[in-house]
């Protein structure tokens, strides 16, 4: 996975110089959903929020690669024995997914998308019932890998400004824990995104 995104950063940047380029910033809310396989423990659910950048080229008209770094807040919360339990995880997320483009009409153009993207956290609390937040240990704290596929709409505003509007699932690859033999974790997003692109 890691040598995928070493080609893609390296595909981007190089094929700035054969292709045509885009550079753009794009935010939007993340609902997460986390699954624990415990019994009487409900899923983790909540909505979170991302805000970052994202760079890209078209080789072809109707292929696009993109690679971009965010700063994304994931909150989760449930009910254990009757206890609210709330958890925040901030983390950098670098997604990396091609791009198949569809030419519908010069200044509007739809897309469907595949690709992975690194999760990695860098800090958290937890909230049980009416206690003060707790630190989650820098231990307990990791790096997710995830597939993803969506689909969105490339919006030409003016010759070099385009808006895109984007719904994008992702699956946790690496979301079931070693240390918890008796359960079998799982977790994937649902990201509504929105971005301004300059392309040159």
């Amino acid at each position: 996975m890691k040598k995928l995104f070493v080609i893609g950063v390296t595909l981007v940047l190089a094929g700035g110089l054969y292709g045509q380029g885009s550079v753009g910033l794009r935010g939007g809310l993340n609902y997460g959903i986390f699954n624990p396989d415990v019994e009487g423990v409900d899923n983790f659910t909540g909505i979170g929020y991302n805000v970052g950048l994202e760079a890209g080229f078209k080789p072809m008209p109707s292929i696009g690669i993109d690679v971009g770094v965010a700063y994304y807040i994931g909150k989760y919360s449930t009910t254990i024995d009757d206890t609210d339990f709330e958890m925040t995880i901030n983390s950098i997320y670098i997604p990396l997914a091609f791009r198949y483009i569809f030419g519908a009409a010069p200044t509007m153009n739809p897309y469907v998308k595949l690709g992975g993207a690194a999760m990695m956290q860098n800090s958290g609390e937890t909230t049980t019932g009416e206690e003060d937040p707790v630190d989650i240990p820098d231990d307990d704290l990791e790096t997710d890998f995830y597939i993803l596929g969506g689909f969105g709409v490339d919006i030409g505003a003016t010759p070099t400004i385009s808006v895109r509007p984007e719904l994008v699932f992702q699956y946790n690859l690496t979301a079931d824990d070693d240390d918890t033999e008796d359960a079998s974790e799982s977790g994937y997003d649902i990201l509504f995104s929105l971005g301004f692109y300059y392309a040159f």
